[in-house]
């Protein structure tokens, strides 16, 4: 049997550091929270506030002139630093910087998906543009900030919508890298493949929607230091942030591993490819494989009760019973 699970809440290892952290943060809280409310929000509203003016009676969807695009890009790393910062991550540490992809040259940009604030850690950094599900456009700040980033949208389970989607990500990786020190027409796609959220023990199958041009990817990683689990797929969206909200400071961690170039069996075959990827990042970050599907995730959060969708992994590995509860934990 299995001693991981990627969809339940990770239980770290108590310490009496981490007794006085909780202490001194709840404490605080009644002072910390509200002022950091203000803080986040006022972040959420600055990109509304300044991005709207600038993208007023324009599509987005087509190249923008490269001072806009530079002056929109900005925009969303202050913003993202806000937002950041009002959460407790004062310091965003970069692993291997050396390895950091080129904003200019760089086909497209891979990373593991632990949680909501991954985009706006990455974001940030200085990667603006992502490929999200449409259920985005309804959150504050995520939703403009994606679509002001000229981000691409996807809507899952319809396969019309896929396809133009698909479609629409592969042109942005094959044709948009210039020549000559030309500026990119658009910002570098940041791509989840695992498609949603984990927590920090295992990864999914990776999708093929960055790997089917055949193109090199730059892979990083993203992960957040042990307090607490960071991850939203074990609980609500709301309560994963307060949790971040309460703690007095919070770590997270960007790994850059450099490009990777795909041989010609891997070019020819996008699934070899996307999986040969997904086993460089578990072996860099020491997390197994799992090969459970967002079916199985929707069934142990209580999304649905037909247990006979799930994949031959998650049955063999944690059965019927598994389900999301303060009673199926992992210990790290």
């Amino acid at each position: 049997p299995i001693n991981f699970n990627p969809f339940a809440e990770v239980i770290y290892k108590k310490s009496l550091k981490n007794y006085i952290f909780w202490i001194i943060s709840y404490i605080l809280s009644p002072v910390v929270v509200p002022l950091r409310l203000i803080i986040c929000f006022f972040g959420m509203y600055f990109v509304q506030l300044v991005g709207k003016p600038l993208t007023k009676e324009i599509d987005i969807n087509k190249p923008l002139h490269p001072i806009r695009k530079k002056i929109i890009e900005k925009i969303l790393q202050i913003s993202a630093k806000i937002i950041m910062f009002s959460l407790g991550y004062f310091k965003i540490n970069e692993k291997n910087i050396q390895f950091k992809p080129d904003l200019e040259k760089g086909y497209v940009a891979i990373s593991n998906h632990i949680c909501a604030m991954d985009p706006v850690c990455l974001i940030s950094r200085g990667f603006v543009s992502f490929v999200a599900k449409e259920e985005i456009k309804k959150f504050p700040f995520f939703g403009f900030g994606t679509w002001i980033g000229q981000g691409i949208f996807v809507k899952r389970g319809d396969k019309t919508h896929g396809e133009k989607s698909a479609k629409e990500i592969q042109n942005r990786i094959c044709g948009d890298v210039q020549q000559y020190g030309i500026p990119r027409k658009y910002p570098m796609l940041v791509i989840f493949p695992e498609s949603t959220t984990v927590n920090q023990t295992a990864l999914l199958p990776f999708k093929k929607g960055a790997f089917i041009s055949g193109k090199p990817v730059s892979m990083m990683a993203i992960y957040y230091g042990g307090n607490f689990d960071h991850s939203d797929t074990s609980c609500p969206l709301f309560k994963a942030q307060l949790k971040s909200l309460i703690g007095l400071w919070n770590n997270v961690t960007i790994e850059y591993f450099g490009d990777y170039y795909p041989n010609e069996a891997e070019q020819q075959d996008h699934f070899l490819y996307a999986e040969n990827v997904r086993s460089f990042y578990s072996q860099r970050l020491g997390w197994p494989k799992a090969d459970c599907s967002l079916t199985d995730k929707f069934y142990f959060s209580k999304r649905h009760d037909n247990y006979e969708l799930c994949s031959d992994f998650f049955k063999q590995n944690y059965g019927k019973d598994a389900k999301r509860s303060s009673k199926y934990v992992v210990y790290a």
